[in-house]
């Protein structure tokens, strides 16, 4: 539950437009962290809020962003959200060992 709230919190505090559906997609400036690999980005992110995949976050490929080299696809139910100040912060454990930070800051 507390993955969900932290996405209300950002989407209220960054006042981002939602569609007719909930969902919303904006410009960020997205870091990837990881033991392994530190990647920086402008992109698009796209938090859906409703449906079967209520609670999904999608990080859009740029640069040194791709599917091969960091997660990309994110869920509430496998990786933990905050809400701290202007950033959106998911924390995950990737299925080669290795802990993950993404910082997503609205542009």
């Amino acid at each position: 539950m507390k993955n969900y709230i932290a996405m209300l919190d950002y989407i209220e505090e960054n006042n981002l437009k939602m569609d007719s559906f909930g969902n919303c997609q904006f410009q960020a400036l997205v870091k990837y962290k990881s033991s392994t690999n530190i990647f920086s980005e402008m992109t698009e992110v796209k938090f859906i809020r409703n449906g079967y995949d209520d609670g999904k976050i999608t990080v859009f490929e740029k640069g040194e962003l791709k599917s091969e080299n960091c997660y990309l696809e994110y869920s509430a139910r496998f990786q933990n959200y905050k809400f701290s100040q202007k950033e959106f912060i998911i924390e995950g454990f990737s299925k080669k060992g290795v802990n993950y930070t993404v910082e997503i800051t609205k542009i």
